[in-house]
C-alpha cells in the first residue's frame, strides 16, 4: 500500500467514526454480529472468573470507536478491567472518551504504541491490528506481561464479512456510475437558474435527465436488501428529493457544498470496503501471525476459523494465547 493509500484509508476511517452510521450486520467492523459478541462476551467472562488478579489492565489495539469496551460493559466484568485504547483516528478515540470516559486512549499506531513493554495483563483486537500489517503482531507480543492473554479477531479473506464488502463496494460503485450526483447537482443549478429568469429547458432537460437515472438507483437499492450500502443510498435518494421539493428554501452553496460532501462520503465509503477487504489474511497470512506468537515464546490456545451458527462461511481469524 503506497503511503497515499494510506492516508486515504486513515482519512475515510476517520470521516467513518465522526458519524457515518452503517446499520449491517458486519457494520462498526462486524461487532454487531451476535457470533462475536458471543465471542467476546463469554471471553471476558471466562478471563474474569479464572484470574487471581483483583483488576487486569487491557489494551484493545486499533480499538476503533470501542466496541470492545461496549462488550466489556455488557459483560458486567468491567469493573475488573483497567482498560487502555490505541487507535490513529482522533475522532474514533473521541467518541471512546465520551461513551467510556474511566478509559485511557493513546493516539498511535499499532506498529509502534510507544507503550511500556509487559504491561498488559491482556491485549486484545477485533478488525484492527491487521490493518497496520502483520508486524504489529509483534507489538502486541512486547506489551502484553508474562504470563498474560492475546487474543484476536482478524478478516478473513474470502469469508461473510469480506463478502459483504465486496456487495457494498459493488452497489456504491454502480450507484456512481449512474450519475445520479452529477445530474442531482444540474438539477438544482438549472433550477435555481430558472428562479432567477434563466432559461426553463435547461431545467426541464436537467429533470429528464435525473428521471431516467432514478430507476436504475431504486433497483440498486431494492436489490442491495440489507446491506449497509442500501442505507447509504436510500439516504441520498431520499435527500435529493427532499431537496428538489423545497429547493428555494435552500441557499445554493449549501447544496452545492452537500452535493461535494455526499460524493466524497461515497469515495470514503468505497475506500473502507476496499481497506477491509486489503487487511483480510489467508491462511498462510494467518499462520505467519500464529509463528510470531509460537517464536516470542507464548503457547497458542486456539487457532482457526471463528464460525457462525447459521452457516459455514467462517466471519473470522480467531487465534487466543494461554
Amino acid at each position: 500500500m503506497t503511503t497515499k493509500q494510506q492516508l486515504d484509508t486513515a482519512s475515510s476511517w476517520d470521516k467513518y467514526w465522526q458519524g457515518t452510521q452503517d446499520q449491517s450486520a458486519f457494520s462498526d467492523g462486524g461487532v454487531n454480529h451476535p457470533a462475536l459478541q458471543t465471542y467476546w462476551l463469554n471471553f471476558f467472562q471466562e478471563l474474569t472468573e479464572n484470574s487471581p488478579k483483583s483488576t487486569l489492565n487491557m489494551l484493545d489495539l486499533a480499538c476503533g470507536n470501542g466496541a470492545l469496551l461496549h462488550l466489556l460493559e455488557l459483560s458486567g466484568t468491567a469493573d475488573r478491567f483497567n482498560v487502555t485504547c490505541v487507535d490513529t483516528s482522533e475522532a474514533a478515540l473521541s467518541a471512546v472518551s465520551e461513551k467510556f470516559p474511566k478509559a485511557q486512549t493513546t493516539l498511535a499506531s499499532a506498529l509502534d504504541t510507544q507503550l511500556d513493554s509487559h504491561s498488559y495483563d491482556v491485549v486484545v483486537s477485533q478488525f484492527g491490528l491487521e490493518y497496520a500489517g502483520l508486524e504489529a503482531v509483534d507489538e502486541a507480543i512486547r506489551l502484553v506481561t508474562e504470563g498474560g492473554q492475546i487474543r484476536l479477531l482478524l478478516h478473513f479473506k474470502g469469508g461473510a464479512i469480506a463478502g459483504e464488502c465486496t456487495r457494498n463496494q459493488q452497489v456504491v460503485d454502480a450507484f456512481m456510475a449512474t450519475g445520479f450526483l452529477n445530474a442531482a447537482k444540474a438539477l438544482f443549478d438549472t433550477g435555481y437558474a430558472a428562479a432567477q429568469g434563466g432559461d426553463r429547458q435547461a431545467y426541464d432537460a436537467a429533470g429528464k435527465t435525473l428521471s431516467k437515472i432514478l430507476p436504475q438507483v431504486e433497483h440498486l437499492i431494492q436489490g442491495a436488501g440489507t446491506l449497509a450500502a442500501a442505507d447509504l443510498l436510500e439516504k441520498l435518494y431520499l435527500d435529493v428529493g427532499k431537496i428538489h421539493n423545497n429547493l428555494l428554501k435552500y441557499d445554493p452553496s449549501d447544496v452545492t457544498a452537500w452535493l461535494a460532501q455526499s460524493e466524497s462520503e461515497c469515495h470514503a465509503y468505497l475506500n473502507r470496503m476496499q481497506s477491509m477487504l486489503d487487511a483480510a489474511l489467508d491462511e498462510s497470512q494467518f499462520h505467519d501471525v500464529c509463528r510470531r506468537l509460537e517464536q516470542a515464546g507464548l503457547k497458542v490456545a486456539h487457532a482457526g476459523p471463528l464460525l457462525p451458527h447459521d452457516n459455514n462461511r467462517a466471519l473470522a481469524w480467531a487465534i487466543s494465547t494461554e
